[in-house]
């Protein structure tokens, strides 16, 4: 059924895998750390892989392959030059769609919603310490699906080695001490 969806329309259905198993590492994360299943997070970090990550992350894939780049430049312009922004995105992304969730809970109180431009401000403070991490993962899984992954499957094998990086970073954004 898959190759057939993925015959008919390629994208999309590149994009809802990749929504998928984003979802799917945020809920593994939710039934191992929290008393209580939030249906409404997992949405949220669906909602940003269908919408934002995934359409994005598969267009840089392409660009990438466009240009014709061979696995370590393409590994390097990856990490260093696109991964910071998207990180940096979907942590804000994240963040705010909490914010709203918590503001929607609490009318009666007229909380202030946190401005997007303080969030990621906030998110590009946490960098210094996330990108090592996300690079000492990334880098050599994405120098792996650079050199033998078809573009094809270029996303979907991304987005199951960003399964264990999401479990890491569902449980890192979702956490209380930040």
């Amino acid at each position: 059924m898959i190759r057939q969806l993925a015959a008919k329309w390629p994208k999309a259905t590149q994009i809802m895998i990749s929504a998928s198993i984003a979802a799917s590492s945020d809920a593994t994360v939710q039934i191992i750390t929290e008393p209580i299943f939030d249906h409404s997070r997992t949405f949220r970090f669906f909602s940003i892989y269908v919408f934002f990550a995934g359409p994005l992350n598969l267009g840089w894939l392409l660009a990438l392959n466009r240009f014709g780049l061979r696995p370590v430049p393409a590994v390097f312009a990856d990490q260093f030059v696109f991964y910071p922004f998207l990180l940096t995105a979907i942590v804000s992304l994240a963040a705010y769609g909490k914010a709203l969730q918590a503001d929607a809970k609490h009318l009666w109180r007229q909380a202030e919603l946190p401005v997007m431009t303080e969030l990621i401000s906030g998110v590009v403070a946490d960098l210094p310490e996330l990108m090592p991490k996300a690079w000492c993962w990334w880098i050599p899984a994405q120098l792996l699906i650079f050199s033998y992954v078809p573009i094809l499957y270029r996303l979907t094998a991304v987005m199951c080695a960003s399964y264990c990086w999401n479990l890491y970073l569902s449980f890192e954004i979702n956490s209380e001490k930040k």
